[in-house]
């Protein structure tokens, strides 16, 4: 069996949701190809991205992780002739608009990060989102990222969440006298 290696993202939006795309019509997945000649990894899953799905304004924050998979033929089985070394990485983007530019990957579509496990075809595929999601889905994380994607970035964004808490912290304190003083 051929090893072949590809690389690919996990590409949130502002409103915290993860990018899938359609290969061929068969499957969905998330965007990922392989590595051209003189390209690293980072490199190609920005190109793959861009190619699948029309957005190019990406953000990486890290990397998630490899696995391996053989793969899928046009029935959705697993081809014994080649197996997939697969690494991923975690973007974000202020892009919502989708335009795949791919033949091979017709569509693509924002999903909810509870929906896109239940969405991908291989099983690997599958056990990696699963793997990875409570990563995505740190509530604290989550913030930080969308943080990012909006332009605010460290102290500054950490003061706006403090400042918010403090606001519904005194909203609270208001209408629990108020409750008390009727």
């Amino acid at each position: 069996m051929r090893k072949t290696y590809s690389a690919g993202g996990v590409v949130l939006n502002k409103k915290g949701k993860v990018l899938v795309v359609n290969q061929k019509l068969i499957d969905w997945s998330l965007p990922k190809g392989h590595i051209e000649p003189g390209e690293d990894k980072l490199e190609a899953a920005k190109r793959e991205i861009c190619e699948e799905t029309g957005i190019n304004k990406l953000i990486f924050i890290r990397e998630l992780g490899t696995y391996e998979r053989p793969k899928m033929d046009s029935e959705n089985k697993d081809d014994k002739e080649e197996m997939k070394v697969m690494t991923f990485f975690l973007f974000t983007t202020s892009q919502e608009k989708l335009s795949p530019q791919d033949k091979d990957n017709p569509e693509a579509r924002w999903v909810n990060i509870n929906d896109v496990e239940h969405l991908l075809t291989h099983p690997k595929d599958k056990a990696f989102f699963r793997k990875i999601k409570s990563k995505l889905r740190n509530k604290s994380d989550l913030r930080s990222l969308i943080g990012i994607i909006s332009g605010k970035r460290g102290e500054e964004f950490e003061k706006t969440i403090i400042e918010g808490r403090k606001r519904h912290a005194d909203l609270h304190r208001k209408k629990q006298k108020q409750l008390w003083n009727n």
